[in-house]
Order: C-alpha cells, then structure tokens, then sequence
C-alpha cells in the first residue's frame, strides 16, 4: 500500500475521534508512531440523504439497512476519502467534554478485481500497525450472512482539544473494524469509544452488527 493510499485511508478511519475534526497521517507510513493533526471536515457532498423511519435506516444508494442506536445520532456522507465509492456515513454516540465520541463509522470501498478478503486483511493490519496502535487482535466473523475479518485494538489518537481554546492532547481510545466484501463494496465498519467506556458501548457495536442488512445497490 502506498504512502498516499494510506494517508487517504487515515482521513477516514481517524475521522471520527471528535466528530468536529477530520484526522490525516503527519508521518511516513512506515513509522510506529505516526502523528495524525486535525482539520476541519470537508464541506458536505451532494449525496441524498438516507432515509429514517424511527431506528431504521436505509440507505438505497449504498446498498445498507442499520438500526440507529439508542442515544446516536446519524450523520450521512460525513467524510469523503477518493478511494471510496461514496462519502462515509457516522453514527455519533453522546459527547462527554474532553474525550472521544463514541461512533460508528460505514465506507464502501471499490474492490480491486481478483483481490481476496486476507489480502485485504494484511493490507488493514499493516495500515492500523501504522498509527499508535497496540493489543491487534484478528478473528475471523460474520455480518449479515458474509465472511469478514474483524481486527480488536487500542490506539491513542493525537489531535487537540476545541474548547474553548485548541489544546493539543492525546486520546486513548478502543476500536473494532469489520473488513468484508459485498457485491461492489469492500466495507470497512469501524467502531470506537473511549478506552474507559469500551466495555460500555460494546453492546451497542454487536446489536449494530446483528441488525445491518446489505442489499443490491439502487
């Protein structure tokens, strides 16, 4: 994977630390340690909106039908990355003032033809290894009746603090992503929550996951 693959690549799975700041590597991919700086989101594309029925949504366009989690609310098309085939969609978690916002985060990817789903595991193992991550855990799963590769880990973002004035700071934060392949998506599912609050929001992830329904695109 290139340098700016990953770099595109970062400025989605990082985005979603604060849910105001978009994240994007400052280092070399082949550093341990890579610092990611915040800036500001890009401005909203011109994607139609998902439609929302109480706690469903769907997402005709993007092949996905979710359950909202209680106390979350959706954000669609929150951040766009040029390798995906549409702009990412976030669930946000309530905020608690100076830490990670709980989210989840949904990007569809366009495949490569004749790449396989362990070729695309190595490439997200060797991607997260990248960015201050620890404890990768990789198991094997399956969302709505589909293979995937869920990888488990810790990892501390580097970005600053908003209010009221921008101070630099650590986030020490946990995060589960599903990597599968459907139809002309591969997906990329990322889950995250602050370290101290993982063991609470873990529900929230697998009842997310039990009820996610994939579809052919409209």
């Amino acid at each position: 994977m290139t340098v700016a693959a990953r770099r595109a690549l970062a400025a989605i799975a990082l985005a979603l630390t604060l849910g105001t700041l978009t994240f994007v590597a400052a280092c070399s991919s082949s550093s341990k340690s890579a610092t990611p700086t915040a800036t500001r989101p890009p401005a909203p594309t011109a994607f139609p909106e998902p439609t929302v029925n109480a706690d469903t949504v769907s997402v005709p366009l993007k092949g996905y039908t979710a359950k909202l989690p209680a106390n979350f609310h959706l954000r669609a098309n929150f951040a766009t990355d040029a390798g995906a085939r549409f702009p990412t969609d976030a669930f946000f978690g309530p905020a608690t003032p100076g830490d990670a916002q709980p989210s989840v985060a949904m990007t569809c990817y366009a495949p490569v033809a004749g790449k396989t789903l362990e070729q695309y595991r190595d490439d997200w193992n060797q991607f997260i290894g990248a960015f201050s991550t620890s404890d990768i855990q990789i198991s094997s799963g399956v969302v709505n009746g589909l293979q995937a590769y869920v990888f488990n880990y810790a990892q501390t973002i580097h970005g600053e603090s908003t209010d009221p004035t921008p101070v630099p700071r650590d986030y020490a934060v946990r995060k589960r992503d599903y990597i599968l392949l459907q139809g002309d998506c591969r997906w990329t599912i990322a889950f995250l929550a602050p370290s101290t609050q993982y063991d609470t929001y873990k529900p929230v992830i697998d009842a997310f996951i039990a009820a996610l329904k994939f579809s052919a695109r409209a």
